[in-house]
């Protein structure tokens, strides 16, 4: 008889009854849960004393209005792009624009690299419509609407990412563009600034592609100037506007780090140097001018 009814009752390790303890309380907190969850959705359709056919309506319209949210959201961002660019295109065909210095897009084949300051965007974006060029553009709310203004531009859907936030793809992106043929050009001091401090993306890009970076800088007489962080200047109507561009500054592939520092100030002061002789000559005062 002791061997069927043992006089002790063998117990479970401490270890192992915390345990199934432990799983137990959170399965019940799991099915309480979800019962108080299912039980205010319910309590909440009959305090409405709707039927069940008409709180699914109810529900389900909530959600279609939210997707109409977004879809109409979507639609005023393209109205707003295609106004935007139209206002563009008719604004700068009252434009005197001149070119100076060796453009390498009228000698050159092949895609190629220009090196542009964030505050010349409306002008470059301009002056190079419609050629199915390339500008990358930074992961945030601005650069959707910088995106939106230079599809209707006639430019190839933009690299996004910046040094502060997807800048290693973005990088490889460009890359990829400039060996398909296309032509890039990269506001340098962007996204953020500081204004008219060349960051290293450029000659990085000029490294891993093998293509020159060339200055280009613009100027014009009269304009308004933006009270943004680069001063973003847009030419009234019928204003002087000159583009000017520099010599190309040439990354070899096995360049170092020191040497590519050593290119990137050259490319700062180059371009300093060409807005400040155009500036002075449209007597155009840049506040954002680096001491």
């Amino acid at each position: 008889m002791s061997a069927l009814f043992p006089s002790r009752i063998a117990r479970p390790p401490p270890e192992r009854v915390r345990a199934q303890d432990s799983q137990s309380e959170a399965m019940r907190r799991s099915d309480w849960g979800r019962s108080a969850r299912g039980d205010s959705i319910e309590i909440e359709r009959e305090r409405s004393g709707e039927t069940d056919a008409g709180w699914s309506a109810k529900r389900g319209a909530r959600g279609a209005t939210g997707a109409m949210g977004v879809m109409g959201e979507s639609k005023r961002a393209s109205l707003l792009a295609w106004l935007a660019a139209h206002f563009l295109r008719a604004l700068g065909a009252t434009w005197r624009i001149r070119y100076e210095g060796r453009n390498p897009l009228d000698v050159e084949t092949g895609a190629q690299i220009g090196a542009v300051w964030h505050r010349d965007l409306l002008m470059i974006a301009y002056v190079f419509r419609d050629r199915g060029f390339s500008v990358p553009v930074s992961q945030s709310r601005d650069g959707d609407r910088i995106t939106g203004l230079l599809l209707q531009l006639g430019y190839e859907p933009p690299t996004r990412g910046s040094t502060s936030r997807g800048g290693a793809g973005a990088l490889r992106g460009l890359v990829r563009r400039v060996h398909s043929g296309v032509t890039v050009a990269v506001t340098v001091d962007g996204p953020r600034g500081p204004s008219r401090r060349v960051k290293i993306g450029a000659i990085s890009l000029a490294r891993l592609s093998g293509i020159a970076v060339t200055p280009v800088v613009c100027s014009a007489r009269p304009c308004l100037r933006f009270g943004s962080w680069d001063g973003t200047l847009l030419p009234l109507p019928f204003a002087r506007v000159v583009v000017r561009f520099g010599a190309p500054v040439l990354v070899a592939a096995q360049c170092d780090p020191a040497t590519e520092e050593e290119l990137r100030a050259q490319l700062e002061s180059t371009l300093n140097t060409l807005t400040d002789g155009l500036d002075a000559r449209l007597q155009l005062t840049d506040t954002n001018r680096p001491d």
